[in-house]
């Protein structure tokens, strides 16, 4: 579903051939790439995208698949972030009731085994209604938004480094906001 997902998201569409006692194949066709003249280089990286938004706060990122947790730590901590992982929203609340330092931020997968991102995120704002959650998917569907705001932000897998920078820090900063207007109180 991800990769279907991801290829769709980019124009492409995916071929599935399989033959008996030969196997089985997957043809994934993309779009020819934009922005590039004919047999020109592509855009030097800084003339994509503007330098990444550093902070010092604590994120906390949930998710079963460490890859993820992993990919969230190496491009967050270079930023300033100090990044804690848990694989699954039960372990994400233990984090939180025995962490000696307060969580800023949660980014959470919707689709986990056991608590799902959603029913984390009302556990938290119950308990911890200061912390800013952000909210990461591999699928498309509506479905996966069942029980979610409209409002929440919702990042596509796979995440980019500088998507994700950018999201971070725009949470915090509308919680810092938040936390200005009401001075202080959740």
């Amino acid at each position: 579903a991800t990769v279907f997902g991801i290829v769709e998201q980019h124009g492409g569409a995916i071929r599935l051939e399989s033959e008996v006692g030969r196997g089985t194949r997957f043809l994934i066709y993309l779009p020819a790439g934009a922005g590039r003249e004919e047999g020109g280089a592509a855009p030097a990286a800084e003339e994509i995208a503007p330098p990444m938004a550093t902070g010092d706060e604590t994120v906390l990122v949930v998710d079963d698949e460490a890859m993820i947790r992993t990919l969230a730590a190496d491009t967050l901590a270079p930023l300033g972030y100090h990044v804690v992982g848990a694989a699954s929203g039960e372990e994400a609340l233990e984090v939180l009731e025995h962490s000696h330092e307060a969580v800023d931020l949660i980014i959470s997968d919707i689709i986990m085994p056991g608590l799902h991102g959603p029913e984390l995120a009302l556990r938290v704002r119950q308990e911890y209604p200061g912390i800013e959650i952000i909210f990461m998917t591999g699928y498309l569907e509506d479905s996966v938004r069942e029980g979610m705001g409209r409002k929440e932000t919702v990042l596509m897998k796979p995440l980019s480094p500088s998507k994700l920078a950018r999201a971070v820090r725009l949470a915090l900063d509308k919680a810092k906001t938040a936390e200005t207007r009401t001075g202080g109180k959740p």
